[in-house]
């Protein structure tokens, strides 16, 4: 057997004698070859045998070389931010140091899923990456799959008020932001109203208060 992409090793001396004898430590001088090299793609190839002794009349069960699937072994972490659609990359992996390289020319073909949605918390997981592949060439084993779910950046700006001494409390409001835009709290997923507080009220002083 071989691996697709690697040479084809000779061995002449793969067979065995399973009727009659070589006496003398005679050397049969076979040679065995098949018609398959480092670019064959995986399958089954027949071994052709030549013999160069004329003591002996040889006939020959047919035998074959299997060339296997390149043994490929990925690593993935992808990261994302809390309420974002999650869309794994089938691009975004790396090879394990004791993985089979992929041949100059050649390509993989996998679909990278999780269970993980927009809703989950912030957190790292692992092991919610599942891999499907469909490749004839590659034999691909997802090792590790780590998905990082970082928080939600959000900027809360709290609006100026103004009151004349002897009002009562005033009804204070903000703004949130994202990625500098205003956004309203709908647009958000499991945002908790904020409350802004303000120690002041109808018998507080002129002056400027801490919101």
């Amino acid at each position: 057997t071989g691996i697709y992409g690697e040479e084809i090793q000779d061995d002449n001396g793969a067979f065995t004698v399973s009727n009659g004898s070589i006496v003398n430590n005679d050397n049969l001088n076979i040679d065995l070859t098949v018609n398959a090299n480092s670019t064959s793609i995986p399958g089954r190839y027949r071994i052709t045998p030549t013999y160069s002794n004329n003591n002996y009349s040889l006939t020959y069960t047919v035998g074959y070389f299997t060339i296997n699937q390149r043994p490929i072994i990925i690593e993935t972490t992808q990261t994302f931010t809390y309420g974002d659609r999650i869309v794994l990359d089938n691009s975004n992996y790396t090879l394990t140091s004791d993985s089979y390289t992929i041949l100059d020319g050649d390509s993989i073909s996998i679909t990278l899923q999780t269970d993980l949605n927009s809703s989950t918390d912030a957190g790292t997981y692992n092991e919610h990456i599942t891999l499907t592949e469909n490749d004839s060439l590659y034999d691909i084993t997802l090792r590790s799959g780590t998905i990082i779910i970082t928080p939600r950046k959000i900027t809360i700006e709290l609006d100026d008020k103004t009151s004349v001494y002897g009002d009562t409390a005033l009804n204070l409001t903000y703004k949130l932001y994202y990625n500098s835009e205003e956004i309203d709290e709908s647009d958000l997923i499991n945002f908790v109203s904020i409350e802004p507080s303000c120690a002041v009220d109808s018998t507080s002083g002129v002056g400027n208060y801490e919101i």
